[in-house]
């Protein structure tokens, strides 16, 4: 597939274009003009885009091929998840595996970080583990995931700046991916390996365990640092210390901030360069020992521009004391020009199969973006746009008459547009699922009154349970009237019950106020079960709570309409009960109509 791979580096952009064979048939580099990135961040969106797209034009790129590119190190957090799920089949199918996966990615979050990739660290088939769990037989399926979450104003950002300059991304990668694609050949993956991308402003750190990404690092020291070192010790510019830093022997004179010209001794220039190197070392050796479980990688690959830094490989292979030759710079697939560390990110992208996980919708006129696996729905889409739904529903507030008990009581109302989603101009709810291309529009309908009704059930989980409006005649109003009066269903605690018993199909007891007030707390009892038999019928299952009396449950029984009001003789089987005896303590209650005692 013919495309652009594109590299946005903190000081440069590189761009490779390839062929439908996957030939690179162009590529090109460039320092940016004014410091465009900062930490792997886009600082400004507008000027970033104008200057891509001057580079672009000027090196004659097809501006039209589906964009590939990358997310900085410095944006990315590693997450470890485990999942599971019984197998009800005789064997486990790809349906089985596919549903697992697909179930803990629509789950994971981050506040503020989107779900870009995930690697399969182990499968787990009845606690043993297993390579492929396809076709195997088990009951029990887990598998532990190592996910890589981008930072969501990084992306965004990216996929912005990328749009005003003219291109449409369709897939992302992250930095650390792709220059393993391009500087760690795959029978190296299987080792304890250290990807270190020394770029400018960031050095991002990768960690290979059995060929897979296992955990990610990154410190905001890199190259710049070194050339601050540089500027800072000989007090010159920082452009002139940046090229003192590539050809330390390359000048003799230089002139300072001050335009002062002054002499450089070669031997004193590497000196410094190698300190601020020693430095740089000693913090990258701190957090790939961080990063790999305290202990040294096997072998250490650098790339990017910092990785070519005098005596780098060999302060890091001291500080992580590991032998010299087991941190190298890594020997990128090219040849040529393209086999420069500073080429790493860009040539991985290109050796990189496009992934597709960019999700372009319209929402109206405006573009929204996703990751694919961020799941988009329509109301997620609206939200991302930054569609104003307030102005489309243009809603007004009034209040209705509620009886709550014998009270009288006024309650917030809103009146507002209907408004309808279409996808494709196909009739869609708020939750359809999106993909790539959807264009989604609204349609407004008539005025409605709404209103926001509910009491909070505490359990093993918190639920926002809704509550209805019941006219005079007993029925569920959807569309009230400001003049009626109305009261709420349900509108008592045994009416709650009653609902929540017949939802979950079992009995539920509530803790809380007699009389349901909207907004209202109530909490599910943590019963035992107490064995009811009333005279001599079928006994009966009833949830009591350990703080009830056996006059509760008796008032229980009567307000549920399994007992009578009559004399009643309550017992155990051994001996008769009290009507204050707790009653959780008691395996089962025997109660018989009008018994003489005694």
């Amino acid at each position: 597939m013919k495309r652009l791979c594109l590299d946005m580096g903190t000081h440069k952009f590189a761009a490779i274009e390839v062929d439908d064979l996957g030939n690179i048939i162009k590529y090109a580099m460039q320092k940016h003009k004014f410091s465009l990135l900062k930490n792997g961040q886009i600082e400004n969106v507008p000027m970033a885009a104008k200057e891509l797209r001057e580079f672009l034009a000027k090196n004659d790129f097809d501006m039209t091929l589906p964009v590939v590119t990358a997310v900085a190190g410095k944006s990315m957090i590693v997450k470890t998840v485990e999942g599971r799920r019984r197998i009800t089949s005789d064997f486990v199918k790809q349906e089985d595996v596919d549903d697992l996966l697909a179930e803990i990615t629509e789950k994971a979050s981050l506040e503020g970080y989107l779900l870009s990739d995930f690697d399969i660290a182990k499968w787990t088939l009845d606690d043993m583990i297993v390579e492929n769990p396809i076709g195997r037989h088990g009951h029990s399926l887990e598998v532990t995931l190592v996910m890589q979450f981008f930072k969501k104003d990084t992306v965004l950002s990216l996929i912005k700046t990328l749009q005003e300059a003219g291109l449409k991304v369709t897939s992302i990668f992250s930095e650390a991916v792709a220059s393993k694609e391009a500087a760690v050949r795959k029978e190296l993956r299987y080792f304890n390996i250290a990807l270190v991308d020394a770029g400018a402003g960031t050095s991002d750190i990768t960690i290979f365990r059995e060929g897979k990404v296992c955990n990610f690092a990154s410190i905001p020291m890199a190259g710049q640092y070194i050339t601050e070192h540089v500027a800072q010790r000989f007090m010159v510019p920082l452009e002139t210390a940046e090229n003192m830093k590539i050809k330390p022997g390359l000048k003799r004179y230089v002139e300072n901030i001050v335009g002062k010209r002054i002499q450089l001794d070669q031997n004193f220039v590497l000196t410094c360069i190698q300190e601020a190197a020693s430095v740089l070392a000693s913090a990258l050796a701190a957090k790939i020992f961080e990063a790999n479980n305290g202990k040294p990688p096997s072998a250490v690959a650098l790339v990017g521009g910092a990785a070519l830094t005098p005596k780098l490989n060999d302060f890091l292979a001291q500080a992580l004391d590991i032998p010299n030759e087991m941190v190298h710079v890594a020997k990128l697939s090219a040849k040529g020009e393209l086999s420069k560390p500073a080429w790493a990110v860009a040539l991985g992208l290109a050796m990189l199969e496009p992934r597709h996980n960019v999700i372009h919708i319209v929402v109206e006129d405006k573009l929204a973006f996703f990751l694919k696996n961020e799941h988009p729905t329509v109301t997620s889409a609206l939200s991302r746009a930054g569609t104003d739904l307030n102005r489309l529903q243009q809603r007004n507030v009034s209040t209705i008459s509620i009886k709550v008990g014998t009270e009288l009581q006024e309650f917030v109302v809103y009146e507002e547009n209907q408004i309808e989603p279409y996808v494709n101009g196909t009739p869609s709810s708020w939750e359809t699922f999106l993909t790539d291309g959807d264009v989604v529009r609204f349609q407004l309908g008539g005025r409605k009154l709404k209103f926001d009704l509910y009491v909070i059930v505490e359990g093993d989980i918190r639920q926002k349970l809704p509550l209805s409006l019941v006219d005079e005649e007993g029925h569920i109003v959807t569309m009230p009237e400001r003049e009626k009066v109305y009261r709420l269903f349900p509108s008592t605690k045994e009416e709650l019950e009653d609902l929540l018993s017949r939802k979950e199909h079992k009995l539920v007891r509530l803790r809380g106020h007699s009389l349901v007030q909207p907004g209202a707390l109530y909490e599910k009892i943590n019963y035992t079960f107490v064995t009811v038999t009333i005279n001599g019928g079928t006994s009966l299952q009833v949830p009591v709570d350990e703080k009830e009396t056996v006059a509760d449950l008796l008032a229980f029984l009567l307000d549920k309409g399994f007992i009578e009001s009559r004399a009643l003789f309550i017992t155990d089987g051994h001996r008769e009960i009290g009507y204050s005896e707790p009653v959780a303590q008691l395996l089962q209650i025997i109660i018989v109509y009008d018994k003489i005692r005694g």
